[in-house]
C-alpha cells in the first residue's frame, strides 16, 4: 500500500461545503484567540525584570504567536486553495514555503502579505519589512515552537543552544500573524463567510495599540 503523502487528503472524503465553513471559521478563532493571548501574556504588568515572570511571559508569548501564525497559514492554504494539512508539523517556514510554491509569483497573497506587515508597522515607525527578511527569521525559528513548549529543550530533550527570541524577531513575527490575520478576514468577509459568534474584525486603532505595546517594550531595547 502506498504511503500518504504528508498534508495530502487521499483516503479521506472531501469536506462538505458546510464543514469547510465550519473549518474556515474555528481555524479563525483559533489563529485570533492566540495571536490575542500572545500580546496579553507580553503586556502582563508583573512581567518585568528582575521578577522571573519576565522570562516565562517572554516566552509563552512567543511560543503563542508561532501557534498563530501557523493557524493562520493553514487557513489560508485552506480558503484558498482547498488545502487540508493533516500534519502534525509545527514549522511555520513549511507552511510559507508551501504558500509561495502555490501563489507562484510575487502577484497576489504573496505581495499582499508584506504590504499588510508594513502597513501595520509604518504608524509605529517599525522599519520595512522585506520578503527576504521574513523567510530568514522563519527559517531561524523554524523549530522554535516545539522547542519553545518545552523551554529549550529539543524534542530529544537535550538543551537547544539556539535559543533567542530578538527584538525584531519580534517585530516581524507579530505583524505576520496580525497580516495574516487581517487577510483571511477579508477573504472571509469576499466570500460572505461570517467570523464566529463573538469575534470580529481586529479593529486598525487595537491593532496600533498591540504594536505600539510591543514598540515600547522591544524596539528601543
Amino acid at each position: 500500500m502506498a504511503k500518504q503523502r504528508k498534508g495530502s487528503t487521499k483516503g479521506k472524503a472531501e469536506l462538505s461545503p458546510e464543514e469547510t465553513i465550519i473549518a474556515i471559521r474555528q481555524m479563525m478563532s483559533a489563529a485570533q484567540a492566540h495571536q490575542r493571548a500572545s500580546v496579553h501574556c507580553s503586556d502582563n504588568p508583573n512581567a518585568k525584570l528582575p521578577s522571573i515572570d519576565y522570562y516565562y511571559f517572554m516566552v509563552v508569548s512567543f511560543e503563542l504567536i508561532l501557534l498563530s501564525v501557523e493557524q493562520s497559514l493553514r487557513l489560508l492554504l485552506l480558503i484558498h486553495y482547498s488545502e487540508i494539512r493533516n500534519d502534525t508539523n509545527h514549522n511555520p517556514r513549511v507552511l510559507y514555503g508551501t504558500v509561495l510554491r502555490k501563489s507562484g509569483d510575487k502577484l497576489g497573497i504573496r505581495q499582499e502579505i508584506i504590504r499588510t506587515m508594513n502597513v501595520l508597522g509604518q504608524p509605529e515607525c517599525i522599519a520595512p519589512f522585506s520578503e527576504k527578511e521574513l523567510k530568514a527569521c522563519l527559517k531561524k525559528h523554524d523549530s522554535s515552537y516545539s522547542n519553545f513548549r518545552y523551554f529549550q529543550l529539543d524534542p530529544q530533550a537535550r538543551l537547544n543552544e539556539k535559543f533567542e527570541i530578538a527584538p525584531r524577531d519580534v517585530q516581524i513575527i507579530h505583524c505576520f500573524a496580525l497580516a495574516l490575520i487581517h487577510l483571511n478576514v477579508n477573504e472571509m468577509t469576499r466570500r460572505g463567510i461570517g467570523i464566529a459568534s463573538g469575534m470580529s474584525r481586529v479593529p486598525e486603532s487595537e491593532l496600533t495599540e498591540e504594536l505600539s505595546a510591543l514598540k515600547e517594550r522591544l524596539v528601543s531595547g
